[in-house]
């Protein structure tokens, strides 16, 4: 735990506008953060290439092949590419060396972007004092695949009417050329909060065995809960701190929300489902949160104050 290839640290630098009428005309998104490809293609070209190439001549290739990947990394970027329909948009990503070995974290790029759109779309309804649903609907091609996860997991989570007390939040992502919408509902005591139910529409083409994508989306939305709320990695003197699972604490099944996954019929060809399920988690939590107090939570782990 140690030694391993981490998840990068990101940073984001985001705005929008709003016309008169509350309209979303413009967006736009900086991403600074690490390649992973050009970090681990010094790795991998030195242990992959035939042994007879000298350890340093590989690492020498692998580095030349991985500077052609940056600063802009698509690894890290995927994600960031909104569904919705904005006459002006710009994202662009800077690239940033953390110093320490980052590699391919489930989701990868996914994890970290859709957490920032997901949430700032959000805000950017709040702005337009717009419900969070219909705001995005309304940016959305109706025929689209977006469209019919979005419309799936508010009607099972039967949006907009909640039990007493509790708050509701949901995301859209489309990892992995799949679609996946959720909502998550969350109560909240002081500054803690408990996740109550989290709910996921699912559109990954043709399924063969539903049984199989519902427990990979479940198990993808327990991964991601535990990154989502619990504490982090953390480097001092140059080190990792934490060594096992007594000081990285993972999501336990006494912990673990109700989970339910609806499954869109399709007949377009198979596409991703073991990663889809981790985009759309914390977004979704960080909007319940915000419904439920006010306060935005713009970075992870989801700490209220």
């Amino acid at each position: 735990m140690q030694h391993d290839y981490y998840r990068g640290a990101n940073y984001h630098g985001i705005k929008a506008a709003l016309d008169e009428q509350g309209s979303l005309i413009g967006w736009q998104h900086n991403i600074v953060s690490n390649s992973i490809v050009e970090g681990l293609s010094v790795e991998l070209a030195a242990t992959m290439l035939p042994a007879w190439v000298p350890t340093e001549i590989a690492r020498s290739l692998g580095k030349f092949v991985g500077k052609q990947a940056g600063p802009y990394d698509i690894t890290t970027a995927e994600g960031a590419k909104v569904p919705y329909n904005i006459p002006n948009l710009s994202v662009a990503q800077i690239y940033f060396d953390p110093g320490i070995k980052t590699g391919f974290w489930r989701s990868v790029g996914y994890s970290h972007n859709c957490f920032v759109v997901e949430s700032f779309i959000d805000e950017v309804a709040n702005a337009g004092q717009q419900d969070p649903l219909l705001f995005r609907q309304q940016l959305l091609d109706p025929a689209s695949r977006h469209a019919a996860v979005l419309a799936l997991a508010a009607e099972k989570a039967n949006w907009g009417n909640p039990n007493k007390d509790v708050s509701q939040g949901l995301a859209v992502v489309d990892p992995f050329e799949s679609y996946c919408a959720m909502v998550a509902e969350v109560t909240v005591s002081g500054a803690s909060y408990k996740i109550e139910r989290i709910l996921a529409a699912v559109d990954c083409g043709l399924v063969i065995n539903p049984d199989i994508v519902k427990t990979q989306v479940e198990g993808a939305i327990i991964y991601a809960l535990t990154a989502a709320t619990k504490p982090p990695v953390t480097i001092a003197d140059g080190r990792v701190v934490e060594s096992n699972f007594h000081d990285l604490p993972v999501m336990r099944m006494n912990e673990i929300p109700v989970i339910e996954v609806h499954i869109i019929a399709s007949e377009e060809r198979p596409s991703g489902i073991g990663e889809i399920g981790v985009p759309a988690v914390a977004p979704a939590i960080a909007n319940a949160l915000f419904a439920a107090t006010g306060q935005r939570l713009r970075q992870m782990p989801l700490l209220l104050s």
